[in-house]
């Protein structure tokens, strides 16, 4: 099906995400491919039957249209919905891409409860001089990051700079980075939570995450700590956070993803003085830089498998990242 260049068989590449002018030239130097690039991110029945390889976030339906279907890279770092591939069809993600700037949005939560930010522009609107709570001092906190992958590492490589006592847990355990006081597996966190000043989810949506921070954990929590979600709002129970929340356990919480999401308009978390939600912001597609990042490592993969080899960020089908 394909069609040949000097003998060479080219692979029919559908991009369904936006690509600048200068971006499709770019991708068109890779002369083992051939591009077809959708005005929208939804693509025609010509083009899907075409396509070997497909860059975006296709529906089922448009998988299903795409027979020849080898390869689909994923804009973004969750996959969870294209687990269902079949094992033939390779899937990479954009793992790595979004790191250093959710972990300034994971910094700027810290220092947002640290600070006592939300209580002192309050008192702002009402024109109030008032010193409330004592500000926290981030040198010396204690701070874990369940999930050791690009997000949480980058989130404590930077705060550790700032001075925190930093801890990490992850899948399994290796070389510990220098920027890592402790690294840890998954057994150890209910010994780590009452410990922790600070505790931040950076992880992906598999069967062992969901539910992971239950109302046991969440309880074993200090009542001024803090807690950050930039992962998947499905490693929380809302409704045991919702409780806790309102007997008014937690310094603060920041939560750029939620369950469900996006939460019902007349949820109780929305309005709890200590809870900030953002609508799943941390990681923006079309922030200046990170789309740049990103076509830049679609540009390396799509030169990778051209030459026989894998693409970064291969996702293993069975664990799910």
């Amino acid at each position: 099906m394909s069609e040949k260049k000097e003998g060479i068989p080219l692979k029919h590449v559908l991009f369904l995400m936006k690509a600048t002018e200068a971006e499709q030239q770019k991708l068109r130097q890779l002369k083992e491919y051939e591009f077809t690039f959708a005005d929208s991110h939804a693509a025609d029945p010509a083009a899907l039957e075409q396509a070997e390889v497909i860059v975006g976030w296709p529906s089922a339906e448009e998988i299903a249209s795409a027979p020849h279907l080898e390869w689909l890279q994923t804009p973004s770092a969750g996959i969870e919905r294209y687990l269902g591939l079949p094992e033939k069809v390779m899937l990479s993600n954009a793992y790595g891409v979004y790191g250093p700037f959710i972990a300034e949005y994971m910094v700027s939560c810290v220092m947002l409860c640290a600070k006592q930010w939300p209580q002192y522009l309050k008192a702002q609107q009402s024109h109030q001089w008032t010193e409330g709570a004592p500000l926290r001092y981030i040198r010396g906190m204690k701070v874990l990051s369940v999930g050791m992958g690009s997000l949480g590492s980058e989130f404590l490589r930077r705060m550790h700079a700032l001075g925190a006592e930093c801890h990490g847990i992850r899948r399994t355990v290796h070389d510990c980075p220098d920027y890592v006081d402790s690294l840890h597996t998954m057994d150890s966190l209910d010994e780590l939570l009452p410990q922790m000043d600070a505790v931040a989810l950076s992880l992906p949506e598999t069967p062992e995450t969901i539910g992971l921070m239950s109302g046991r954990r969440l309880s074993l929590m200090r009542d001024d700590s803090i807690l950050i979600n930039v992962g998947r709002g499905t490693a929380v129970d809302t409704d045991a956070l919702t409780r806790l929340a309102a007997a008014g356990k937690f310094l603060g919480v920041c939560l750029d993803v939620t369950s469900p999401e996006p939460l019902p308009k007349n949820h109780p978390l929305w309005t709890m003085p200590q809870v900030h939600i953002t609508p799943h912001i941390s990681g923006r597609f079309n922030a200046p830089g990170i789309h740049e990042a990103l076509v830049e490592m679609i540009f390396q993969n799509l030169q990778l498998v051209s030459q026989g080899q894998k693409p970064i960020h291969l996702v293993d089908h069975r664990l799910g990242y």
